[in-house]
């Protein structure tokens, strides 16, 4: 799996876009399970920042993948 800063850029806007998510307030979720999300979204922005490669194959899906289309 070859990491690109497209590819870093995506993930990293994920994981803002769900801490942003989360601290809105409109998310209701147990305490733990809130604990656990911050925790992982931690961990993702930490591989991200890192560009460590295992790191992030272990916190992302082998099934997700990062496209982009062009209209010609």
């Amino acid at each position: 799996m070859e990491i690109t800063r497209r590819n870093l850029a995506a993930a990293g806007a994920l994981a803002i876009g769900a801490a942003s998510l989360l601290q809105s307030g409109t998310a209701m979720a147990d305490s733990a399970d809130a604990t656990a999300v911050d925790k992982a979204v931690e961990a993702l922005r930490k591989a991200l920042l890192e560009a460590d490669k295992s790191q992030l194959e272990k916190l992302t899906a082998e099934q997700l993948r990062a496209r982009h289309e062009t209209n010609a």
